[in-house]
């Protein structure tokens, strides 16, 4: 600015013989950068546009939460909030239990039928036993009747242990391995001594093969117990967790939504209630004729704007009035003035009156005496 001030000082300049100055080096200067310098302040004024809107909006903003509307939003927000946590954590709960008890009924379903193959491999064993001992074919009924079970209960265990996701690295295993054996037993174990029955000390020697073969399948079948007892046992410890966590949270999440309308009571009655309750005193005041009476300008900004309009409605009475009363005053003076006015005209023209008549008998009197003399 003080560039082109100089710049058209010394262009107005003009020499002693009437001819324009040269232009210093300086306007000159001053010329040539003025595109920049417009620039220059276009932008600057263009960033102090954005800045005072983002001002402007964060002060909208914080308005907006100071205000009881705003205050009133964040509350029910908040207690939205809370009881959301609460409901998901109690959904979450819910689904933690009844994947227990799917688990629980998947093991129960497993070791109802492990059993049922366990029963069928001792049914085989007894017949196989018995045969081997008499050869009496009475006893392969057993041996039949078992070797069928196996082959029902089998397929109906690697179903439900492939199944369950939680079962397949450890129960799926365990099965798998009594099927081979168990397969192993029948066919390289068993079929042979009903086929080719034998006796003496060649049939004690396969009962003793049979023994160790059977007792193998028996620790499966107690590993696959011990795995899905584990593995329910697992899940029932998790579901209690979940649901002491749960219990817990809910717990806080109800606490806190007391808090929450606890607080909130209190804000109403502090910031709300107690302001509204001192406008209505300063109203009743006011009517009752105190007009200096004045509303305190507290609260949020809803009750603080209510109390800055009635404070502007009672300055707007009281100055009503107060006008009011010197206009009344002035007119009272002015009526007085009029009154002593209107008595001093009557006094003046009483006395006109007397000095008229005064005058006249004077004259009357004066041309008498002349006319007798």
């Amino acid at each position: 600015m003080a560039v082109e001030q100089g710049n058209s000082s010394f262009e107005r300049s003009v020499v002693p013989g009437g001819s324009p100055a040269p232009r210093s080096a300086s306007s000159s200067w001053g010329s040539g950068f003025e595109p920049l310098v417009d620039e220059a302040r276009s932008d600057a004024s263009v960033g102090g546009v954005r800045d005072v809107g983002r001002l402007s909006l964060v002060g909208r903003l914080g308005a907006g939460v100071r205000s009881l509307t705003g205050r009133v939003v964040v509350l029910g927000v908040a207690v939205v909030a809370v009881v959301l946590a609460v409901l998901v954590a109690l959904l979450l709960s819910i689904d933690q239990v009844d994947r227990v008890g799917i688990a629980r009924t998947s093991a129960d379903n497993v070791l109802q039928v492990s059993d049922r193959a366990l029963q069928a491999v001792l049914e085989m064993e007894t017949g196989l036993r018995g045969y081997g001992l008499t050869h009496e074919t009475r006893f392969l009924a057993p041996w039949y009747q078992g070797i069928t079970a196996f082959h029902i209960e089998l397929p109906i265990l690697k179903r439900l242990t492939a199944q369950d996701a939680g079962a397949r690295s450890a129960d799926s295993a365990v099965v798998a391995e009594i099927g081979r054996q168990g397969l192993a037993y029948i066919s390289g174990y068993g079929d042979p001594i009903v086929r080719n029955w034998v006796g003496g000390e060649r049939v004690d020697a396969s009962l003793v093969v049979g023994k160790r073969r059977m007792d193998a399948l028996r620790g499966l079948f107690d590993r696959l117990r011990v795995v899905s007892d584990g593995r329910a046992a697992r899940s029932l410890t998790r579901a209690t967790a979940a649901i002491g966590r749960t219990r817990v949270l809910a717990l806080a999440g109800l606490s806190g939504v007391l808090l929450l309308i606890g607080l909130a009571g209190v804000y109403l009655v502090r910031r709300v209630s107690w302001p509204i309750r001192r406008i209505s005193t300063a109203a009743s005041a006011l009517s009752a004729g105190e007009l200096a009476a004045r509303a305190p300008e507290q609260g949020p900004g809803e009750v603080r704007g209510l109390a800055r309009s009635f404070n502007s409605m009672a300055v707007s009475i009281e100055n009503g009035i107060t006008t009011m009363r010197s206009q009344n005053h002035s007119l009272s003076d002015a009526r007085d003035e009029a009154e002593r006015s209107a008595q001093e005209l009557d006094a003046q023209q009483e006395l006109a009156v007397d000095l008229i008549a005064t005058a006249g008998f004077d004259g009357y009197f004066r041309r008498y005496c002349s006319f007798r003399g």
